[in-house]
């Protein structure tokens, strides 16, 4: 029988502390755990009106159904007055009814009812507005105007709004003075997604006196990449041609 040397005997003791040491610590599941998914960004709002939206071409909001009604148009031909039907939407790029503003450079402005002719395409909420302006710039739909309301129709489109939209990313008075030194306030909120906003407006029509101009309140519908664009080509043409 071989004879284990030092060397041996001490190898074999410390594989077998080794085995003790490992038998004593209880045996422990390691599972790994994946990093949580990142939350969904948030859906973009619907900034749309009567299925128009910001950003869209001049094509597709011709196209667009609700857009789309006979109407009729006085016309003078030959010195003669005479009453044509036509379809919406017209568009102008220069001022050609009453009340419409005046188009800047590179823009067409389209109406696509009246108070008499696709009375639908003016409602908000069941109330009628007086006219609403869509504004193109380089073929794109850039602002959506819709007035006039009555003042005292804020909270109810206030309300319609945020059912559709949620409660407005920022909301402030606008304070008014009249001639006799009284002091009112106009409400407004405004709601946002991405370069896109929409501003629903009081206006003055709530202070005292104000009876005859009661129908004060707007909603603006803005695209604020398209109209730094329109600044930037505006200054551009300023600039002398050296």
């Amino acid at each position: 029988m071989k004879r284990l040397t030092l060397a041996a005997v001490f190898c074999l003791c410390a594989v077998m502390l080794a085995c003790d040491d490992q038998a004593a610590k209880p045996f422990e599941w390691k599972i790994d755990t994946p990093a949580p998914a990142p939350a969904p960004p948030p859906p973009a709002r619907d900034f749309s009106f009567k299925g128009n939206t910001l950003e869209m071409t001049l094509e597709q909001f011709r196209a667009n159904p609700s857009n789309v009604a006979p109407i009729p148009v006085d016309t003078i031909l030959s010195g003669t007055e005479q009453t044509e039907q036509r379809f919406t939407p017209l568009c102008s790029d220069h001022a050609t009814w009453d009340g419409e503003p005046k188009a800047m450079p590179g823009e067409l402005i389209c109406f696509t009812g009246t108070p008499t002719a696709n009375v639908q395409s003016l409602v908000v909420d069941r109330r009628q507005a007086d006219h609403v302006w869509y504004r193109f710039y380089g073929g794109r739909l850039h602002e959506i105007d819709i007035a006039w309301f009555d003042a005292s129709d804020f909270d109810g489109l206030s309300l319609a709004f945020e059912t559709k939209l949620g409660v407005g990313d920022s909301s402030h008075n606008t304070y008014y003075q009249n001639g006799f030194g009284a002091h009112w306030a106009g409400k407004q909120e405004i709601w946002t997604s991405g370069t896109q906003g929409i501003i629903l407006s009081q206006g003055a029509g709530m202070g005292p006196g104000q009876d005859s101009a009661r129908r004060t309140l707007t909603i603006e519908f803005m695209d604020a990449a398209i109209q730094q664009q329109i600044v930037n080509d505006a200054l551009a043409r300023m600039k002398p041609p050296f």
